[in-house]
């Protein structure tokens, strides 16, 4: 292996640590972030990487934010509610499953960033502009922000871990191996196959569907949308 390139540590920035971050994270195989592999991407010694993130955990948190600014800038301007959060999940899904190896790490104990922090500002504002406020705005609020980080960090988990070209489509949420008699389950029997055709991307969307129709009762005036 050659030496690194050191011309490049005058021009080493975090932008550019969490850029090459990225390009790492959207490879298919990839399972965590090294600071060796970020090295290798820059052309660079992977101690270069210290000077902008103290540790791994800083860097995520970067790169997480810079990812929710990417679901922030797709999102409908001036939408109902729930528009916007048909397309706040529809954006953070697809986002953070191009980018597995971090969206797994997004229910991880870390600071929030000004971005993810612009993101609760436009959903708290549509639930509020929906008419939704006190106790009830802020039960709607964490149930969908909370639904959405571990449902798409499930998913990330399990694309890491998935054979080669796996995609959230061919991931099933019943495990086809599971033996289910109607003798001992027989309202699982009945709606067995159901529950088989369900794979995470369709009990997700189930998911936030039943959130939009609740926020949508709870809010003063009725909205529909």
């Amino acid at each position: 292996m050659s030496a690194p390139d050191t011309a490049w540590y005058g021009r080493l920035d975090r932008q550019v640590i969490v850029d090459a971050a990225l390009r790492i994270a959207a490879r298919p195989g990839t399972t965590e972030i090294r600071f060796r592999d970020l090295g290798d991407e820059l052309g660079a010694d992977p101690t270069a990487v210290y000077r902008h993130f103290r540790n791994k955990a800083q860097l995520l948190s970067a790169v997480i934010d810079t990812l929710m600014g990417t679901v922030r800038d797709a999102l409908p301007r001036d939408a109902g509610v729930g528009a916007l959060m048909r397309a706040m999940a529809t954006e953070t899904l697809e986002t953070f499953v191009r980018h597995p190896a971090i969206g797994a790490r997004l229910v991880d104990a870390r600071p929030v960033g000004p971005a993810e922090l612009g993101l609760i500002e436009d959903s708290m504002s549509a639930f509020a502009a929906a008419g939704l406020d006190g106790d009830a705005l802020i039960a709607h609020y964490a149930a969908f922000s909370g639904m959405l980080l571990a449902y798409v960090a499930a998913s990330c988990r399990e694309l890491v871990t998935a054979a080669a070209g796996t995609t959230i489509d061919d991931l099933p949420w019943v495990p086809t191996e599971v033996e289910i008699t109607p003798d001992a389950f027989p309202t699982l029997s009945a709606y067995g196959a159901q529950l088989l055709g369900m794979d995470f991307r369709s009990v997700y969307f189930a998911g936030v569907e039943v959130l939009i129709e609740s926020t949508l009762r709870a809010a003063r005036p009725p909205r529909v949308e």
